[in-house]
């Protein structure tokens, strides 16, 4: 995980593909990533067929992301003003594009 981390931090980008073992994995990464994160930054990964995903906003607009997310579709999610996770049908397309 903490390699995760460093290679999501250490890549400047903002829409970030991960690697995960299970659903839980990309909420244990979304609050390490935080830590670290300069501005709004979108975790991903591909899992049974769904888009899991996270997304982390240093000033605290995460859940008005998640907000527009769900009204473009099947969308499943929660957390904090600064780091929701979720998993979607949704292409990684119209998921990238609420942080922009």
């Amino acid at each position: 995980m903490a390699q995760q981390v460093a290679q999501v931090l250490a890549s400047g980008q903002q829409v970030n593909e991960v690697h995960i073992e299970s659903a839980g994995d990309i909420s244990v990464l979304a609050p390490l990533v935080l830590k670290g994160a300069g501005e709004e930054t979108l975790l991903w990964a591909k899992l049974n067929g769904r888009l899991y995903f996270a997304l982390i906003s240093p000033a605290g607009q995460a859940r008005t992301y998640l907000t527009k997310l769900q009204a473009l579709g099947e969308v499943q999610g929660g957390g904090s003003p600064k780091v929701v996770t979720g998993n979607t049908t949704l292409p990684l397309e119209r998921v990238a594009e609420t942080i922009n």
